[in-house]
């Protein structure tokens, strides 16, 4: 005998065993004896319904949704995010709440930290690593901001830094150390957030979107790689490559709702009531390939589905976009579903991918031990091997940002992947770096401790590898150490002896620039309560023994 799950049949006496064992072993933590934890593979749609609380529906097989929990949760349910058993949910005047889902039947709240004074109205929530970040703010002019908890232990999330610029938060999303915030006078601010109890802002949008006079259903933030996509009245294209400078690339006056990337497709819910995909491989020049008439407020996609809250949970097979496929759909009564967040865990094995290549130096050699990052659906950090060869296996589909660094070399470029298919060709080239250090102070001469910085460049002459005139190359960010001193490690950009200048420029009040190579900058600005200026050298890292140092 079996239980079907999609394409999958589980022996039920293969989950009998399971569940044994849950209760031999004690189950999981916070599981109730009443009901242990039943770990059954399938894919599973979160729901939040506003005042209508938080259901669990299996759509593993989508032509048959089915509810399997619901939690009448405190506040108002806006949005969730699931990570393992637990999920961390926004419940708008109730702030942040944590639910354990480890028995899919029975959720159960274990956690509530009181919520930020004096108004709190938590929108949405995401976590990454050990902490989840929540973004709170009624509308715009409601103020709250951006709250990050330490998660290492969910059921006593602990609040351990605020972001505040009065302005109020619909929607974030976190990417390495940056965080991107939906909504504001500036509609985009990117804060980092690599030290949590002092997260400081590095960039926003220079101006405010156009106003189309639409804030139908929830604005929507996604982001992929190295954009973002923003809905308000149209489908904004915002390229974050320099964070301290997001800048608008792209648009598409559709009237969305809400919004969702998934490899190079993004989903737009539509207020006519049809949800339109978009053709997004050239992020710049979004192209519709497809309408399909069922929209909704909030939506997700996994493989070839889209699951959309539209008042009911509906499931669609856009694996065929000429011909969409309407699954099932799941309701409760008395309950709108709003947001959805849904998390495969594991059916039948999908299928995996590799992002394999090599890192190498100008002269096209490997460089050994260099450090390789990936982010994306999954983060992982690996060592290359002696001919600077690198491979990251078992990913599941999606886009992914792999770049590469290694004492000497400034930091690469981060290089934009999506899979499937596998891609054996990720080579990243690492150029030589300089260092621009210094130290800033206040107007008495006293060391400024913990003050941001940003270097970015501007100009330059156009070499093999290197980024066009006049282009725009981030070049690190960062916070004083408690005596103000700096460090950032730039690219030189230059070819074997070749003398052109590179400029960097450290925004600061006044700015500084400094021109590489090789001249020495020791302003030594006084009186500075932000940004960075260069008071001390500026220097060739050694390469190896026949490097030259160009500080004089």
């Amino acid at each position: 005998m079996t239980r079907a799950t999609g394409t999958m049949q589980v022996p039920i006496l293969a989950v009998v065993g399971l569940v044994v064992a849950a209760i031999l072993l004690g189950g999981r933590p916070n599981a109730s004896a009443a009901h242990p934890a039943m770990p059954l593979p399938g894919i599973y749609a979160f729901v939040t319904g506003q005042e209508a609380g938080f259901r669990i529906v299996d759509v593993t097989n989508p032509q048959n949704p089915v509810e399997l929990g619901y939690l009448d949760t405190a506040g108002s349910a806006q949005a969730v995010h699931v990570v393992d058993d637990v999920a961390y949910l926004a419940a708008g005047p109730g702030g942040l709440r944590v639910i354990d889902v480890s028995d899919l039947s029975a959720p159960v709240e274990v956690a509530a930290p009181a919520p930020p004074a004096p108004s709190p109205y938590a929108r949405d929530v995401f976590v990454l690593g050990h902490f989840a970040y929540v973004a709170h703010g009624y509308d715009r002019s409601h103020y709250m901001g951006l709250e990050i908890y330490d998660i290492s232990s969910p059921t006593q999330p602990t609040r351990v830094g605020t972001y505040t610029d009065g302005a109020g938060y619909a929607r974030v999303r976190v990417s390495g150390h940056l965080a991107y915030l939906r909504g504001g006078a500036t509609d985009l601010t990117i804060v980092d957030v690599s030290d949590p109890p002092h997260p400081t802002r590095v960039g926003a949008l220079d101006a405010p979107l156009p106003d189309y006079g639409n804030w139908f259903g929830e604005p929507g933030l996604a982001l992929v790689g190295n954009y973002v996509y923003l809905t308000s009245g149209a489908m904004f294209v915002i390229d974050v490559s320099d964070p301290t400078h997001p800048r608008r690339i792209g648009e598409v006056s559709s009237w969305p709702y809400d919004v969702r990337v998934a490899g190079q497709r993004a989903y737009l819910l539509h207020n006519s009531g049809t949800t339109l995909v978009f053709d997004v491989s050239n992020a710049g020049s979004p192209r519709q390939i497809a309408s399909v008439n069922s929209s909704g407020y909030g939506i997700d996609a996994s493989g070839s589905y889209a699951y959309l809250a539209n008042g009911n949970l509906r499931v669609v097979n856009l694996s065929d976009l000429g011909h969409p496929q309407f699954g099932g759909s799941s309701a409760r009564s008395g309950f709108t579903d709003w947001h959805v967040f849904v998390q495969d865990r594991g059916g039948a094995a999908p299928p995996t991918y590799t992002i394999s290549g090599r890192i190498l130096d100008e002269a096209q050699r490997g460089i050994a031990s260099a450090d390789v990052h990936l982010n994306g659906l999954q983060s992982r950090n690996i060592t290359t091997s002696s001919d600077g060869a690198y491979a990251f296996g078992d990913l599941p589909p999606g886009d992914y940002t792999v770049w590469g660094e290694k004492p000497g070399y400034a930091a690469s470029a981060s290089l934009h992947v999506a899979v499937p298919p596998s891609v054996s060709n990720a080579d990243i080239v690492l150029h030589p770096g300089y260092t621009i250090s210094g130290r800033i102070t206040d107007a008495n001469g006293v060391p400024m401790g913990r003050v941001g910085y940003t270097c970015r460049s501007s100009t330059g002459t156009a070499k093999p590898g290197a980024i066009q005139a006049g282009a725009v190359r981030w070049g690190g960010a960062g916070q004083m150490d408690d005596v103000g001193r700096y460090t950032s490690t730039v690219a030189s950009q230059l070819q074997s002896g070749s003398p052109e200048k590179q400029n960097w420029h450290i925004l600061a009040s006044p700015s500084r620039t400094v021109h590489l190579p090789p001249e020495q900058i020791e302003a030594g600005l006084r009186g500075v309560r932000s940004g960075c200026c260069p008071g001390g050298s500026v220097r060739r890292l050694p390469l190896n023994n026949n490097s030259r140092y160009l500080s004089r």
